[in-house]
C-alpha cells in the first residue's frame, strides 16, 4: 500500500503531462513539451516526427521532454518558419505564439531572476485545434535571489535582461525590431507595478510562518543556510524586483552578447572569430581585442581597440594563450561574449568560471 510522504513545500509539486493539462483546464489533447535544450534552432537531428525512420524517442527527450502529444509536425513547422530569415518575424510570432503571453513569461522571468530560462526549465504548450504556442513557466528555483555573480571573474552582464536570452533564435530575431523590445517594456512595467515592493511584502509577510516551521525545523534545509541567512535572504526577496528591474533597463543599453569562434592557424599568424553584435538602439559598434598569458589577463601580450570585422589575425609565438572580446557601442556602454572558462574542468558553476574568455595554444 503506497503511503503518503510530506516532502513539505515541494509535495504538490506536477509533472508536465495530460493529466496536468486536464487538472489546469487546458486541452489534454494538445502538444506539450518540457524545453531540456531547446534554442529553436533547426538542424537538430533529435526533432523527428514519430514517421520519421529515425526519430528516436529518448533522443528527442534530449532537446524536448514530451508531456502530451504525439504527432510533432506543427511543432517543427513552428521552429522552420522561426529560423526562416524571409519571413516577417512578427508574422512568425503572430501566426504561431500569442504574444500577450510571449511578453509576459519573459517580463517575469526578468524581474524575478529567473535566469535559467534561455534553453531549459519551461514548457511549450499548443491546444490539438489551435497553431498557437503558449510559454508555461517551470521551475523557479533559481529565482528571487541576488546572483552570485559578484564573486566570478567577468560579472556576466551577458546574463541580464534580453542579452540572457541572444544565443535564442526566436528571442534574438524579435527582439532586432524596437517595436518588440518596447512592447517587452510595457509589459515589465505593468508587471512591475503589480509585483512592487509592497506587494512582495505582503507575500512575505504572509507566507513566512508556513516557510519557517519547515525550514528552521528540518536538518536538510537548515544545513543549507544559517538561521541568520535564512532571514537575510527573506529581505533580499523583498528587494530583488525593484534590483532586477533596475537591471534589466541598464543592459538593454548595451550591445547584445557574442560567442567567440575557433582560432585558426594561418600563414599570416593567428586568427580570430567571433560573432556579430547587435545594439539595441541601433549605435555603431567596434570589438576590442585582448590576448593574455594567463586566464586573469594579467600579462597582456596583445590589444587591438576599434576592430569593426569579426575576425583578426595576430602573429604569436607558440605557446598557450587566453582571449577575450569586448563590444562597445558609440556611447561608451561594453558587453562581453557568453563563452565561459573553468580552470579546474571538474568543477563547472558559475562561482568558478571566468566569463567571456576562452583558451587556445598556438603551435
Amino acid at each position: 500500500v503506497d503511503t503518503f510522504t510530506d516532502y513539505g513545500l515541494f509535495t504538490q509539486i506536477e509533472q508536465g503531462n495530460e493529466l496536468f493539462l486536464k487538472t489546469h483546464g487546458l486541452d489534454q489533447n494538445g502538444n506539450l513539451y518540457k524545453a531540456n535544450y531547446f534554442e529553436f534552432h533547426t538542424g537538430i537531428t533529435q526533432l523527428k516526427n514519430v514517421d520519421d525512420p529515425n526519430y528516436d524517442a529518448a533522443k528527442f527527450d534530449e532537446i524536448l521532454g514530451i508531456g502530451a502529444g504525439r504527432n510533432h509536425l506543427k511543432l517543427l513547422q513552428m521552429i522552420s518558419d522561426v529560423n526562416n530569415g524571409a519571413l516577417d518575424i512578427d508574422k512568425v510570432l503572430d501566426k504561431h505564439f500569442c504574444r500577450d503571453n510571449y511578453f509576459a513569461w519573459l517580463a517575469f522571468n526578468i524581474l524575478v531572476g529567473n535566469y535559467d530560462t534561455q534553453t531549459q526549465n519551461y514548457y511549450l504548450y499548443s491546444p490539438h485545434d489551435s497553431l498557437t504556442w503558449y510559454f508555461l513557466p517551470w521551475d523557479y528555483d533559481g529565482s528571487m535571489v541576488y546572483r552570485q555573480f559578484k564573486d566570478v571573474e567577468g560579472n556576466p552582464a551577458q546574463l541580464i535582461g534580453v542579452a540572457n536570452y541572444w544565443s535564442n533564435i526566436l528571442h534574438s530575431r524579435v527582439f532586432q525590431q524596437e517595436h518588440n523590445l518596447n512592447e517587452l517594456n510595457q509589459k515589465l512595467d505593468e508587471l512591475y507595478n503589480i509585483l512592487g515592493k509592497g506587494a512582495v511584502d505582503a507575500l512575505v509577510a504572509r507566507y513566512q510562518p508556513l516557510i519557517e516551521q519547515y525550514y528552521l525545523n528540518n536538518p536538510g534545509f537548515s544545513q543549507e543556510f544559517t538561521a541568520a541567512e535564512f532571514y537575510e535572504n527573506l529581505d533580499t526577496i523583498r528587494a530583488i524586483v525593484q534590483h532586477n528591474y533596475e537591471l534589466y533597463y541598464a543592459s538593454i543599453e548595451k550591445p547584445m552578447p557574442i560567442f567567440l569562434g575557433e582560432t585558426e592557424a594561418t600563414t599570416d599568424g593567428t586568427s580570430f572569430f567571433w560573432s556579430q553584435s547587435f545594439d539595441l538602439q541601433g549605435d555603431r559598434i567596434s570589438y576590442t581585442l585582448q590576448i593574455s598569458k594567463n586566464s586573469r589577463f594579467t600579462d597582456l601580450v596583445y590589444t587591438k581597440s576599434r576592430l569593426t570585422a569579426t575576425t583578426f589575425t595576430v602573429a604569436l609565438e607558440p605557446g598557450e594563450y587566453y582571449w577575450r572580446v569586448f563590444i562597445t557601442d558609440s556611447k561608451g556602454k561594453s558587453q562581453r561574449a557568453f563563452d565561459v572558462y573553468w580552470e579546474n574542468a571538474t568543477d563547472r558553476n558559475i562561482h568558478t568560471g571566468i566569463y567571456g574568455i576562452r583558451k587556445t595554444n598556438v603551435e
